[in-house]
């Protein structure tokens, strides 16, 4: 009897052992690939659409590449957004020069307010924090940005552009009426 149950309890341990190292192990992450990510604001309406070409999770933070925050207009449900993790983006310099494919670019996205795009990005979805340190471009109607590094405080409504910024403004009329009134600061 002894041997039985001293056999039974040794078993009894490796298997308590093996449970023991699974719990504790760090959580299983891994890479997903065509990532959407919607995130809404306190009231529950959609603020902006998070597209990655390649997320990794690591707990509440997110590693991304081939990044574009797409920001919706107010009252756009994401049902009625299309998919626009491909869109591309028009260059600084053919804003600065009044390009005329730019009011034509808008006119695509009508449920577009902003969109922002960088290769690489980490997300924090508890304070809904995108920071990086890589080129980020950053596209409105009225005023473009490029530069290096970012942060972007979405609970906040703050774009922080570290380094190397370029920014043109524009007046939405002179756009309609193309005279070209550009502020054009590097």
């Amino acid at each position: 009897m002894g041997r039985i149950n001293a056999a039974l309890y040794y078993r009894l341990i490796a298997v308590l052992l093996l449970v023991a190292t699974t719990v504790t192990a760090d959580p299983v992450t891994g890479t997903i690939k065509g990532v959407k990510f919607p995130e809404y604001d306190n009231a529950g309406k959609l603020e902006y659409m998070l597209y990655s070409k390649i997320a990794n999770p690591r707990g509440v933070i997110i590693d991304m590449q081939g990044v574009l925050v797409d920001f919706v207009q107010s009252g756009i449900s994401v049902n009625q957004i299309n998919d626009n993790r491909h869109v591309k983006l028009y260059s600084i310099d053919q804003a600065a020069a009044l390009d005329k494919e730019i009011p034509a670019f808008w006119l695509k996205y009508p449920y577009s307010k902003a969109f922002c795009r960088t290769p690489k990005a980490k997300y924090d979805r508890a304070s809904k924090l995108i920071q990086g340190d890589e080129k980020v471009r950053f596209r409105t109607e009225q005023m473009d940005i490029d530069g290096i590094g970012f942060d972007m405080d979405q609970k906040a409504g703050k774009l922080h552009i570290r380094s190397n910024v370029h920014v043109v403004l524009r007046d939405a009329n002179d756009e309609k009426n193309s005279k070209g009134n550009i502020k054009n600061e590097k």
